[in-house]
């Protein structure tokens, strides 16, 4: 009985250890046929795509959802124009060990936030604003108070210069915000001299790259004196 035991579980070892590598197998097909199909959208339309941009994530350090950070690189970058507006969509990564496993993939969880920002034309106050959560104030800090019932129970907005960003946002900003469904889904981050918009947990793809290329750049046309 021992022994059959001893069978079994080495059996099952092994069917665990095949299983395991024949998922890699298919995550990494998966990835390269994604990055292809990317790669292939963007060349089509006169873009450019690189696979990964040393220190990009440097250029926006700490805006949306990315670190503080020095050296880090921007992963599946596309740049290019749209509407007549400068843009790059990237990824960030990071990388969570979640204890020992049969292969790295079960050791590590990786966390994806695909970016885009669109390059202004004019000089725009920084601003952010995300749709207002229970945790907001924690996580975000005090919102700015606009006077507008609808952006301030639906938004959580921070600013530095705050009246700047009242002026900002009693103008087509604050249409867009209050009569756009998207506003409310999707944040929005005036920083660098760029507009961002970003999503968590999931990679930068040929389904993601023009709702949220398309949601930005309106955005963009809601802003004082920018010109395509």
């Amino acid at each position: 009985m021992e022994a059959l035991v001893y069978v079994l579980f080495f059996a099952a070892m092994a069917a665990l250890l095949i299983w395991s590598r024949k998922r890699t197998l298919q995550r990494q097909q998966t990835h390269v046929q994604d990055r292809a199909e990317l790669r292939a959208l963007a060349e089509g339309r006169g873009w450019t795509f690189q696979t990964g941009v040393p220190g990009l994530i440097d250029e926006f350090s700490g805006a949306g959802p990315l670190p503080a950070a020095k050296g880090v690189a921007g992963g599946n970058v596309v740049t290019g124009t749209h509407r007549g507006f400068a843009f790059r969509a990237f990824e960030y990564q990071t990388r969570l060990s979640i204890g020992s496993g049969i292969d790295d993939h079960m050791k590590q969880q990786i966390h994806y936030f695909p970016v885009w920002a669109v390059q202004l034309t004019a000089s725009v106050p920084d601003i952010r604003i995300q749709h207002r959560r229970w945790h907001s104030k924690f996580t975000s800090g005090t919102p700015l108070v606009t006077g507008n019932p609808q952006l301030d129970e639906q938004f959580h907005i921070v600013a530095e210069d705050e009246q700047s960003a009242l002026m900002l946002l009693q103008g087509g900003l604050g249409q867009f915000l209050t009569s756009d469904p998207r506003a409310g889904e999707w944040p929005l981050e005036v920083r660098y001299g760029h507009l961002l918009t970003w999503r968590r947990e999931e990679k930068l793809s040929t389904e993601n790259l023009d709702v949220m290329l398309e949601f930005v750049t309106d955005a963009v046309g809601r802003l004082p004196a920018q010109t395509s």
